[in-house]
């Protein structure tokens, strides 16, 4: 082979996704037709790929009778494809099965070493009693000896030549087995669908806590740019945005509870507040309904955000500090709804300016740092298998807070009530507006933050439940628990209150609490709440 068709090793550390693609000729295909046939597919898809597998069916490498011809013209074959490869300056792999016998398997090793391809990927099944071929769990402890024997021989050609390894990598420490026999990547398949597709995560993070581990052993320093990160602990800007979100909220929820409205509301509707309840006895208890729902979801979020700051941002998770810049841009920009209607809540208006300061001097602190992994996650046992369902139950809770508080913006920003609050208070819109004009802006001020705050929510809630579930984080478990209760306890206890109990109306938020229920005690056991975590080491 000539020496400008030489393979190049794929260059798998840059960053980005690296795309794959396999390719194989048709079965039953002669020497020249499957050369013919596997160039073809190299021009076809190299300019779509970063690299090439070739897989030939599993007879020709076997040695199964009937296919010598083909078998015999493998180095040719090699030599063409590769020289194609080349043209377009991608590596090519050769596709290995796991369950060759060691003498093909080493015939197989010196044709790929003599068209100096860029490397093997172990995969593609083994055959059963039966002959046909499978995948996944059973062919793991094939793979496995397979990679060990490929690395083995290739000791001393590591670094030019590259060993993927697959089959059987269902959990984290699957993989971690592999990358230990030799292997420099591995390649996902049914994993992604038995183990979930967090699964590359977990590997990941098992991967990053064999390298902490390693640092501790070694008794190694934190870099200098992580050692200056905390002298400087802007993080607390994040800290008292949410502690400042937990007592503002608080304070609103009292309001509620006892005068309802404020001096300036009042002044506001140019009434008392024995006029705005003389308008409709339910008037009161209706605007009681929305502030107390508002004030809870605002002690909700400032939970999660304390908990997101001082577990997260402050031990440097790039994640957490995301997850909190995500929700708390929407809900500074939902301030703005507020005027929707002309009224401007000034005690609002200082409360944002506030927490805007506390949040930019958040955005300081860098948070480049890792996720922290409290537990190496290597093994798919009962605890994980609940947890994926109690993830997907707050993805769920998480994606009905966001539509929620998108519709209840978008409601109170245009016709500000729905037919079921109409039907509590006792009167039409249009009777309420000329009552007092400004009645229907007030309203309609609480409504749009009340959805504002809720999507807010909802965006915090979902960004944890995609990227804070890891084995042992306790920590998420109760975030989620502490932030739920004054959150479900206002949205559903005022309605009893107030006496607002139409079943549609609430329906909704009896759903959240079944997802919050489910969510918490399904995960629970993974995130270390419910049980002492296990260390798998």
């Amino acid at each position: 082979m000539p020496r400008s068709t030489t393979q190049r090793r794929p260059n798998f550390e840059r960053t980005g996704v690296r795309i794959g693609v396999r390719i194989a000729a048709l079965p039953e295909s002669s020497a020249p037709d499957a050369t013919s046939q596997l160039r073809l597919l190299v021009h076809r898809f190299a300019p779509e790929a970063d690299y090439l597998v070739l897989q030939l069916p599993d007879p020709v490498l076997d040695g199964t009778p009937g296919n010598a011809p083909l078998k015999a013209a493998l180095p040719a074959l090699l030599d063409s494809v590769a020289a194609a490869a080349a043209e377009w300056r991608r590596p090519l792999l050769f596709c290995v099965p796991p369950d060759l016998p060691p003498a093909d398997l080493d015939a197989l090793l010196d044709a790929v070493e003599a068209a100096e391809l860029a490397g093997v990927l172990v995969g593609g099944g083994a055959a059963d009693a039966q002959g046909t071929r499978r995948v996944g769990a059973p062919t793991r402890d094939a793979s496995l000896a397979t990679v060990h024997h490929i690395a083995e021989r290739w000791r001393e050609r590591r670094g030019r030549l590259t060993l993927i390894g697959s089959g059987g990598i269902l959990a984290p420490g699957a993989a971690l087995a592999m990358l230990q026999a030799g292997a420099d990547l591995v390649q996902l398949h049914s994993g992604l669908v038995y183990s979930g597709p967090g699964l590359p995560k977990r590997i990941n993070e098992a991967l990053q806590r064999q390298a902490d581990d390693r640092k501790a052993e070694a008794d190694e320093v934190l870099p200098a740019s992580v050692a200056a990160a905390a002298l400087a602990p802007t993080w607390l800007g994040f800290v008292l945005l949410g502690l400042s979100m937990v007592i503002a909220g608080t304070a609103a929820w009292v309001v509620a509870a006892t005068v309802v409205v404020l001096p300036y509301d009042l002044s506001f509707l140019g009434l008392d507040r024995d006029a705005v309840a003389a308008i409709h006895p339910a008037m009161l208890p209706f605007m009681r309904h929305d502030r107390t729902s508002l004030a809870g979801t605002m002690i909700s979020i400032g939970v999660l955000y304390t908990a997101l700051s001082w577990f997260g941002v402050r031990r440097g998770v790039h994640w957490a500090r995301r997850a909190l810049i995500a929700s708390a841009l929407p809900g500074f920009a939902s301030f703005f709804l507020f005027l929707a209607h002309g009224y401007f809540d000034p005690l609002h208006a200082v409360l944002s300016l506030l927490l805007l300061a506390m949040f930019l001097v958040g955005l300081r602190w860098p948070a480049a740092g890792p996720p922290e992994v409290p537990v190496p996650d290597l093994v798919d046992d009962r605890a994980y298998r609940l947890n994926l369902v109690g993830q997907l139950m707050a993805v769920f809770l998480a994606a009905g807070l966001i539509v929620g508080g998108v519709s209840i913006a978008i409601v109170g920003s245009t016709r500000v009530f729905v037919p079921s609050d109409l039907a509590f208070i006792g009167r039409s819109a249009a009777d309420l507006a000329a009552a007092n004009p400004q009645l229907l802006p007030l309203i309609a001020h609480d409504r749009a933050g009340f959805g504002g705050a809720l999507f807010a929510d909802g965006i915090a809630m979902l960004t944890i439940a995609l990227w804070g579930f890891r084995r042992g984080a306790r920590w998420v478990w109760w975030a989620i628990a502490l932030s739920g209760l004054p959150g479900l306890a206002a949205g559903i206890g005022v309605h009893a209150t107030v006496g607002y109990l139409d079943f549609w109306h609430l329906s909704p938020a009896i759903l959240a609490l079944l997802l919050y229920i489910l969510t918490l005690v399904l995960s629970g056991s993974y995130l270390g709440a419910l049980s002492r975590p296990s260390v798998q080491r």
